[in-house]
C-alpha cells in the first residue's frame, strides 16, 4: 500500500517590518514578549490536539514548513519544541522528513542557523528579494548589505546544502540585467533552488495604497512578461528547471511540501492565520492571537477550484486519472475538451495526461478561469 503522504505547516506571525508589498498575515514588531514563544507553543499544542482525530491511517508525515511572518524571528528552541510537538503526536513520521524554514537575511545570523540546524531543519528558504538597494527601497524592505551579502555563506556553514531563495522581478525601474545580477549571485553561491515571483498589487497593501496615491509608478504587464521568460531561459542554461508557476530547481530539490499542497494532498496547519486541508474540508485559524488563543476555527467545504488553482501552478504533466479523486468522469470529460480547446502553444494534452507549456505557465490565472467556468456550466 502506497504512503499517503501528509505536511504540516506551522506560522511565526513577527516580523521586524512589515513589507510594503505583503498581504501575509504578520505583526511588524521587533521586539516580542518574553514569554511569547512559550504561550504560543501551548497553544500551537492545543491545535495540534484538535487536529489529530482528522489524521487518517495510513498518513505518513513527509514535510513541515515554518512560514511567517519571518520564522528566523523565533528561538532556536522554537524550532525543536515545535518539532517535538509534532514528533509526540501519534502521527508516523517520514524517515526522509523535509523540514523547511523561512528567514530573512537581517535574522538569519550564522549562530541562529546553526541553531535551526541542529533543531533539525534541513532546507532553508532564504527572503532576499534582491541585492539592489533601489529594488529593496522600493518594496519597503530593510537593506543591510554586509547581512545580505554573507547570510548564503553562513546557511552553508551551518550544515544546509538544500538552499533556497526568494527574488521578486518586474518592479519598476528594475532592470534585466538588475534581475541577472541576482541569479549569478544566487548561482554562485550555490543556491539550488529559487523562488521568481512577479511583483504584484496587493489590494490592502502599503505599495497599492501608494501606487494609487502616484507616489510610486505602476507595474508594467509587458516588463515583467519579458523579465520572466528572461530568467526562465537563464535559468535552465545554468541547470535548473520550472516545476511551477514561480519555482526553479537543481534536479531533486523541488520543494515537496509545495508541491503536495499543489497536488491536494492533506495537511495540518497550526499557529494563527493558518490552514488546514484534512477530510476534504478547510479549516481556517483566525487571523487574530487574540481569537487564535480561544480557538475560534473556521470551517468549509474543500472546493474544486482549490484543487484547479493547484494543478494549473504545476508545469509537470498531470494525469486525467489523478483528477477523479475530485470530479466526477463527467467533469474530467468537460476539462479535458475544455484543454483540448486551447492552442498546442499553451497546453499540450493526449488521452492520458496534460502540461501547460513555459507561456501556458504565463496565462494560468486565464486557464485557470476556463477550467472553472467549464465545470460550473454542469448542473
Amino acid at each position: 500500500m502506497a504512503t499517503r503522504i501528509l505536511s504540516a505547516y506551522i506560522h511565526f506571525p513577527f516580523c521586524d517590518v512589515k513589507c510594503a508589498y505583503c498581504d501575509f498575515f504578520s505583526i511588524a514588531k521587533r521586539h516580542y514578549p518574553t514569554d511569547f514563544e512559550d504561550t504560543y507553543l501551548n497553544q500551537i499544542k492545543q491545535d495540534l490536539a484538535k487536529k489529530i482525530p482528522l489524521v487518517q491511517n495510513g498518513e505518513t508525515l513527509r514535510t513541515v514548513f515554518f512560514g511567517g511572518g519571518t520564522p528566523s524571528k523565533a528561538s532556536g528552541s522554537f524550532f525543536s519544541k515545535s518539532l517535538a510537538l509534532l514528533k509526540n503526536s501519534g502521527i508516523p513520521i517520514h524517515r526522509n522528513l523535509e523540514i523547511t524554514a523561512e528567514g530573512n537575511p537581517e535574522s538569519l545570523t550564522y549562530e541562529k542557523l546553526c541553531q535551526m540546524r541542529e533543531a533539525g531543519v534541513n532546507r532553508i528558504s532564504i527572503g532576499i528579494q534582491s541585492f539592489q538597494e533601489n529594488v529593496l527601497k522600493y518594496l519597503g524592505r530593510l537593506y543591510h548589505p554586509k547581512q545580505y551579502k554573507e547570510v548564503i555563506q553562513f546557511a552553508r556553514k551551518a550544515g544546509f546544502t538544500n538552499i533556497s531563495a526568494d527574488l521578486i522581478y518586474g518592479v519598476p525601474s528594475q532592470k534585466w540585467q538588475q534581475v541577472q545580477d541576482d541569479l549569478n549571485r544566487l548561482i554562485d553561491e550555490g543556491v539550488v533552488h529559487i523562488s521568481a515571483y512577479a511583483l504584484t498589487k496587493e489590494a490592502g497593501t502599503k505599495l497599492a495604497m501608494q501606487m494609487d496615491l502616484g507616489q510610486k509608478k505602476s507595474i508594467s504587464a509587458y516588463r515583467q512578461a519579458f523579465q520572466q521568460e528572461k530568467i526562465e531561459a537563464y535559468l535552465i542554461q545554468n541547470g535548473f528547471y520550472r516545476y511551477e508557476v514561480s519555482n526553479y530547481a537543481k534536479p531533486g530539490y523541488d520543494c515537496m511540501h509545495n508541491v503536495a499542497v499543489w497536488k491536494g494532498r492533506k495537511y495540518i496547519g497550526l499557529g494563527v492565520a493558518a490552514h488546514s486541508f484534512l477530510h476534504n474540508v478547510r479549516i481556517l485559524n483566525p487571523k487574530s492571537l487574540k481569537q487564535y488563543a480561544v480557538r475560534k476555527f473556521t470551517t468549509i467545504p474543500s472546493q474544486k477550484e482549490d484543487y484547479l488553482i493547484g494543478i494549473s501552478r504545476l508545469a509537470k504533466p498531470q494525469s486525467f486519472q489523478s483528477l477523479l479523486k475530485f470530479f466526477s468522469k463527467e467533469e474530467v470529460h468537460r476539462l479535458k475538451d475544455t484543454l483540448v480547446s486551447f492552442c498546442p502553444e499553451f497546453i499540450k494534452v493526449n488521452s492520458y495526461f496534460f502540461q501547460l507549456t513555459p507561456k501556458g505557465l504565463l496565462f494560468s490565472d486565464s486557464i485557470l478561469d476556463r477550467l472553472a467556468n467549464a465545470i460550473s456550466e454542469i448542473e
